[in-house]
């Protein structure tokens, strides 16, 4: 009867414990991304943008896009992405950054640049994410 509690308890316990590290590892592994991305966002903002042209680029490494949107209300958020091709996998990384807060984006929606092709300038930092929402895309929002 002994015996087969710790066979039982190993045949559960081992997998629970390979699980639990691989999840952790990969945790680690893209809190490193972010962490990466976010010191390439622009520390002060670009030239500013135009009505006609709210989403100004800055420099590009080939690793990481900079650059800025401006909304409607003049709220500027400076952002870096990086592709999904520099992690060889299915999602881009990109964060937004303003005085205040920072959100995330993980997903598909930007493949090698930020583009939002022929959107309107949202308004405000609500129509934004509600933008960078329907995109299909995980948005985080850190205050």
């Amino acid at each position: 009867m002994k015996r087969k509690f710790v066979i039982l308890a190993l045949a559960i316990g081992l997998p629970a414990l390979v699980v639990t590290g691989t999840w952790l590892r990969q945790r680690e592994r893209e809190e490193g991304r972010w962490r990466d991305i976010t010191a390439h966002v622009p520390s002060a903002p670009l030239l500013p943008s135009t009505k006609d042209d709210w989403i100004a680029t800055g420099s590009s490494t080939g690793t990481y896009q900079a650059g800025q949107v401006t909304l409607g209300d003049g709220d500027v958020w400076r952002f870096a992405f990086a592709s999904h091709h520099l992690f060889a996998g299915p999602d881009s990384y990109t964060v937004f950054k303003n005085h205040r807060d920072t959100i995330r984006v993980r997903g598909g929606g930007f493949c090698c640049e930020v583009e939002f092709y022929n959107q309107k300038q949202p308004a405000d930092a609500a129509a934004f994410v509600a933008l960078l929402r329907r995109r299909g895309d995980e948005v985080e929002i850190l205050k």
